[in-house]
């Protein structure tokens, strides 16, 4: 189907500026891109087949926005310094039941955390208003054993 073919170049074609001759095409551009002259409408259009030389390997790249963001003066901040697992409490009691994961609502202190999986050969030893021990893995709490009364 030789007419498909043709539909679809004028299509494209229809979209792209239309100048008069190759030096007016590659003006209006700057420089950045090259022309060719169109076989269906006889127009020259811009293409970047023929368009700026690639930089150097040694050539400086105009800084980008976070080398930007790098340069500016910002203000002296410490870091914040999460507390070590072994400088955190090793008592709680526990609140509430077993969620579908095995974790159980720890008191400790003044605030509630969800403890680490429980085995589940271990969940009816610890339930509501029991003291147990803890200990810390990655900032969660989980339970060791009950506390010694």
């Amino acid at each position: 189907m030789p007419g498909k073919f043709l539909k679809g170049a004028a299509r494209a074609c229809s979209g792209k500026a239309r100048f008069e001759s190759a030096e007016a095409a590659v003006r209006h551009a700057a420089g950045r891109l090259g022309s060719y002259r169109c076989a269906i409408c006889g127009a020259w259009h811009l293409t970047s087949q023929n368009g700026p030389t690639p930089l150097e390997k040694d050539a400086k790249r105009p800084p980008g926005p976070l080398a930007k963001l790098a340069d500016l003066q910002w203000p002296d901040v410490p870091p914040v310094v999460p507390p070590r697992d072994e400088d955190r409490p090793t008592y709680a009691v526990c609140r509430g039941r077993y969620d579908r994961e095995g974790r159980v609502l720890l008191e400790i202190g003044d605030q509630r955390l969800r403890s680490l999986t429980v085995p589940a050969a271990e969940r009816p030893d610890y339930g509501d208003g029991i003291a147990v021990r803890i200990a810390w893995r990655n900032g969660r709490p989980f339970i060791v054993a009950r506390a010694v009364e």
